[in-house]
């Protein structure tokens, strides 16, 4: 939520009944400030080379109670609805940068950000320039793949390949299509 706004007094009931926390602004925003999501990594294996995991995806899970986990499924939505996305990235990215800074059996990480704002108002925006920019010379910096995500025409993909993206993904590149479709002929 925007600093200023006002919260609808309903929507804010209906967000409490649906998340279980009477204030889900507050109670994520003090999950960022506490450090009570947690990071997870899946391996990603190489089918060749020396190093049998090069790299992993970083996952975010929410720390509900001192024993339990609650999936991103549950949480994900509240920060997107109330426009958090952007502060739980800033701090997934502090939090890997962390780590690494204090030594990783595994070296590098993808990170999937909620840049898609950035990437919709690339052709239109400087500023979602500039961000892009620097997300990209953190990447670099620490071996970091940046993956445009919700790519939606051929305009932006020309601007993010000549920003130097070296991956994306979304429906102007290619709809998504049964898995079926993939077989080896």
């Amino acid at each position: 939520m925007n600093a200023g706004m006002k919260p609808d007094p309903l929507l804010l009931e209906q967000d409490a009944k649906l998340s279980g926390w009477l204030n889900p602004v507050a109670r994520m925003q003090e999950a960022l400030d506490r450090d009570e999501l947690v990071l997870y990594c899946q391996p990603i294996a190489a089918f060749s080379g020396e190093d049998r995991f090069p790299m992993a995806e970083v996952l975010v899970r929410f720390r509900a109670e001192e024993s339990s986990l609650m999936p991103p499924g549950e949480f994900l939505p509240v920060f997107e609805h109330y426009r958090m996305m952007p502060a739980l990235d800033r701090w997934v990215v502090r939090s890997v940068v962390r780590h690494l800074a204090t030594g990783s059996r595994i070296a590098r990480f993808s990170i999937n950000l909620s840049s898609q704002t950035i990437v919709r108002k690339l052709l239109s925006s400087l500023s979602a320039e500039r961000k892009l920019r620097a997300i990209l010379r953190v990447a670099e910096a620490f071996g970091f793949g940046v993956i445009a995500e919700m790519v939606e025409d051929r305009d932006i993909l020309a601007r993010l390949k000549a920003l130097g993206v070296s991956h994306a993904q979304g429906f102007g590149i290619q709809r998504p299509r049964p898995l079926a479709d993939f077989a080896v002929a």
